[in-house]
């Protein structure tokens, strides 16, 4: 079988295969699951896999790399080259043209897997269902796809987990500071770091030697992002967030015992992670919920509890109260850290729990076969179902379980 993948990865930083099997390389979750899942593939399969590419990938192995210049050329390649399945990554951000463009690789019959980290646009929704050659919707989470149960373009949807691909094992020396958390993630809005920020300085009024490693950057999506005056994050977010709530200066910031770390290697998030009490990950619980949180599951993995958005992808990947606290304001933000800072005790059995949770649930070879079968799988109706009770809000998900019904019947 001749499989191609369809990736954006041209405003990332440039990075190499061995980059990945090094851990030496700092990527959003969005890439690394693709690029990781695609690197598995090709050790389990006999396939002759296609990688078409906006960034600039070497060959490897039984994978064939081709640097194309958007969408559009990136389909027309995996044509000529005679794909006879294409997973196409999609942009995150509607185009207009893209359209076209499925609807070209439609009519060329080439069989199409929609792989989603993202809300998926409603002209998206009822594009995908009315393309024959869409075989499949893949989202990383069945919450996600919960949210789309009453659309036509369920009858397509499926889901598989994102995989654990991190180095767990801690075999280094850590230095655990029972008084540090970790926040991991980009630092836009669509992650919440904001809501932390705005938090932050009544948790060191409490507890003074409280303190805070902030792991990314507005770079982590664009390497090309123009930072602000602090030289943090995007200028948007630095005199919007960070300045009022931190500080104007990096001395004041660090009066606050906040240190900004930037983007980080696989390696140097692990030994943070290990030398911290617990873990911050999107925080978000209105807007922007996460679709999945490759984040959570690292920090969990590492024997670390987790808090974030009540919403979303981080109901899946975690236990509430079990594994994570996850939280629906500032007040219970605030509150869920200093619960923590104030037993390390509690955070440690919620640790011993979240490791145990990830590594039985995300397991990458598991969930390779999963994408392997799925593939193999693509002429016939065999689909996993989306279970209804995985949902982050009961009422909704069972009214759009209603409307789907009865707009079968109709």
């Amino acid at each position: 079988m001749k499989v191609g993948f369809y990736l954006e990865s041209k405003k990332l930083k440039s990075f190499t295969w061995e980059d990945m099997e090094n851990n030496s390389i700092g990527l959003p979750g969005t890439t690394s699951q693709a690029f990781r899942l695609i690197y598995n593939i090709e050790k389990k399969t006999n396939w002759e896999i296609n990688l078409f590419d906006t960034g600039t990938m070497p060959d490897y192995g039984k994978i064939k790399a081709f640097t194309v210049d958007d969408f559009n050329s990136g389909v027309e390649s995996a044509i000529k080259n005679q794909c006879e399945v294409l997973i196409i990554i999609i942009s995150p951000n509607h185009r207009d043209e893209d359209a076209l463009v499925f609807k070209k690789a439609n009519d060329a019959n080439l069989k199409l897997i929609v792989w989603s980290h993202n809300q998926i646009s409603e002209i998206n929704l009822k594009l995908f269902h009315q393309l024959k050659m869409v075989k499949r919707i893949v989202g990383p989470s069945a919450i996600m796809m919960n949210w789309y149960r009453h659309k036509k373009a369920f009858s397509k949807m499926t889901f598989v987990h994102n995989a654990l691909y991190f180095d767990y094992d801690n075999n280094s020396k850590s230095k655990l500071d029972n008084k540090q958390f970790v926040y991991i993630g980009a630092l836009t809005e669509d992650k919440g770091f904001h809501h932390l920020a705005k938090v932050w300085p009544n948790i060191v009024k409490r507890i003074p030697k409280a303190s805070l490693l902030v792991i990314g950057s507005s770079k982590l999506y664009n390497i090309n992002d123009e930072l602000g005056p602090l030289g943090i994050t995007s200028k948007v977010f630095e005199e919007e967030y960070l300045i009022p709530y931190l500080g104007k200066d990096k001395e004041s910031i660090s009066k606050k015992n906040v240190s900004f770390l930037g983007l980080q290697t696989s390696i140097e998030i692990k030994k943070h992670i290990a030398n911290s009490l617990a873990g911050v990950v999107n925080p978000n619980w209105e807007i922007s919920p996460e679709t999945f949180c490759v984040s959570a599951i690292e920090v969990q993995s590492m024997g670390k509890p987790i808090i974030g958005g009540n919403v979303g992808g981080l109901v899946e990947v975690s236990k509430t109260g079990e594994t994570s606290i996850l939280i629906n304001n500032h007040l219970q933000l605030e509150k869920a850290i200093l619960k923590l800072l104030n037993s390390p005790g509690q955070a440690t059995e919620m640790g011993i729990k979240a490791k145990k949770y990830v590594l039985n649930k995300f397991d990458k070879s598991k969930i390779t076969d999963e994408w392997i079968q799925m593939i193999s799988n693509i002429d016939t109706k065999k689909l996993k179902k989306v279970p209804i009770t995985k949902n982050d809000s009961t009422i909704k998900t069972v009214i759009k379980e209603a409307l789907r019904l009865l707009n079968h019947l109709i």
